[in-house]
């Protein structure tokens, strides 16, 4: 069965995405590799796919999503789960988004041995960055 499974994509419901990619863009360095405009006002971004690194999170309008999957209608934005990303700079990555991001974890080493702290996004979810030395 594990040959079944061959990519996991986030995506996440948001109220804005061109705020949200321009958060992702900002803090992170994120680059938009996808992107489809609103029906209604196609100045502004119904979806977006962004990239940083290794990373790809998908960014989708409420309205949009809650459209597609009706179990979505009325959910909190902003999760109640981490993205955990591994990088390899942790020291640099922590530089890079202070006065950017809300830091929601400081530095720290877990029992496991790595080195990690934690961010809060635009929209409320949280972005766990870790290095495993």
């Amino acid at each position: 069965m594990e040959k079944n499974f061959t990519k996991l994509t986030v995506n996440l419901m948001v109220e804005n995405v061109d705020d949200a990619v321009a958060w992702y863009k900002n803090v992170l360095g994120a680059q938009v590799v996808a992107s489809v405009p609103c029906v209604i006002d196609n100045s502004k971004l119904q979806w977006a796919m962004v990239v940083f690194g290794g990373v790809s999170l998908m960014l989708q309008l409420r309205s949009s999503l809650e459209g597609e999957i009706l179990a979505l209608k009325n959910m909190p934005i902003g999760g109640s789960f981490t993205m955990y990303i591994d990088v390899e700079d942790i020291n640099a990555v922590l530089k890079s988004v202070k006065g950017k991001a809300e830091i929601v974890q400081e530095m720290r080493t877990t029992f496991y041995g790595a080195h990690e702290f934690a961010i809060k996004d635009c929209n409320g979810y949280i972005l766990a960055f870790s290095e495993h030395k």
